[in-house]
């Protein structure tokens, strides 16, 4: 059985914008992502907190609400892509090696992992199956940016961890 989450990013503070010289403040607006599989938080490096922490080295600093969240699906597509390929090499049983050439030419099985792992979920559209819901807010100030992720059971729930990512 997969161990279904949900993310919501939100993204707070302000930032200079560099082509009219004037501070933007960000908007309290979020998004929710929906995850099939491994929402869980920490399982021997695998699940939502080791991902994100990947995800913001990876996206390099681009973390206005948009362009994040539409980076982080990216992200974790691509890194099930390459998971898949791992496992293919080590067992022949397992699939052919897929690249992105075959998979745009051809999409026979409509339940690959990056077709249906990830999905965006009109906020407040909470599945009744997640095992956990992560409130993850980036929040810029001047010198920088941090990343606070709270774990919950419910949108509404006890945090039941917390943790913090220097971005």
């Amino acid at each position: 059985m997969s161990t279904r989450s949900q993310i919501e990013f939100s993204v707070k503070g302000e930032y200079l914008n560099r082509r009219t010289g004037k501070v933007v403040k960000y908007n309290d607006g979020k998004v929710l992502i929906y995850r099939h599989s491994d929402g869980y938080p920490d399982k021997d490096g695998y699940g939502v907190i080791p991902s994100l922490k990947e995800f913001f080295k990876w996206n390099a600093g681009r973390n206005d609400l948009e362009y994040m969240t539409a980076n982080f699906i990216l992200f974790e597509k691509l890194s099930m892509i390459a998971h898949s390929n791992q496992w293919a090499k080590n067992d022949s049983t397992y699939g052919r090696i897929q690249t992105i050439e075959s998979i745009l030419k051809s999409n026979k099985d409509s339940n690959a992992n990056w077709l249906v792992g990830y999905g965006i979920c009109q906020v407040g559209n909470i599945h009744g199956d997640i095992e956990y819901f992560y409130n993850v807010e980036v929040k810029h100030s001047e010198n920088d940016t941090t990343v606070l992720v709270k774990v919950r059971r419910s949108p509404k729930g006890k945090i039941i961890e917390k943790h913090e990512i220097k971005v």
